[in-house]
């Protein structure tokens, strides 16, 4: 009996000591909080996203197609159910050190986006991606830059439970048909799979 009192309260000070050196209460990759916030996070999370935490994720590069996405949440309260066109996503370069590159865009090219610092935690085959991006709007000549988070299941069509949400940072442009700086919104697969693909050429 004395040897589990004694080991216990090894463990919580060695917990502690963990909780102080990464500064946030998930198990996440360091890096993760250079570009999002733990309450960035707790909002995203209150619209039902889901993160998973760990530093042992899949490999899933590859490239992928969202073609029936959802609304789910917005912070305005707009939206919701409303679908939007199909995105397809590159990632690639994973490495052990849980960095990863990220891309995505429209088929025509009409939303496109560059993740400037992008990582990846989780466990087993399910996974959660942290990107910064940069990106564009050709028509109404805006750039933007939005703080993302994607979470999914890996499998051989493609990526499971596929589901994201984001927080816009930035906007070059105050037109009220894009997001203001500050609001988020999250989307969701209907038919569950972002599937295998190829990237568009147009």
């Amino acid at each position: 009996m004395k040897k589990y009192l004694l080991f216990l309260p090894v463990v919580l000070i060695s917990l502690l000591l963990v909780n102080c050196q990464t500064g946030s209460k998930y198990d996440l990759p360091s890096q993760v909080q250079d570009i999002i916030t733990d309450d960035q996070l707790g909002k995203l999370e209150e619209g039902g996203l889901i993160i998973n935490e760990g530093l042992d994720p899949p490999k899933i590069e590859g490239i992928y197609e969202g073609d029936s996405l959802i609304r789910t949440f917005d912070s305005d309260g707009h939206g919701i159910g409303n679908t939007i066109t199909s995105y397809y996503y590159r990632i690639e370069n994973q490495t052990d050190e849980n960095t990863i590159t990220f891309s995505y865009r429209t088929w025509s090219g009409s939303d496109q986006a560059l993740g400037i610092g992008a990582f990846i935690s989780g466990s087993d085959q399910s996974f959660t991606l942290f990107v910064e991006v940069e990106g564009y709007h050709p028509g109404d000549d805006i750039h933007y830059r939005d703080v993302e988070v994607y979470s999914g299941t890996y499998t051989a069509e493609g990526i499971a439970h596929w589901e994201y949400g984001f927080i816009r940072t930035y906007k070059s442009v105050d037109l009220d048909l894009y997001m203001d700086v500050g609001d988020y919104r999250g989307y969701e697969e209907e038919d569950d799979l972002a599937s295998n693909s190829s990237w568009p050429t147009s």
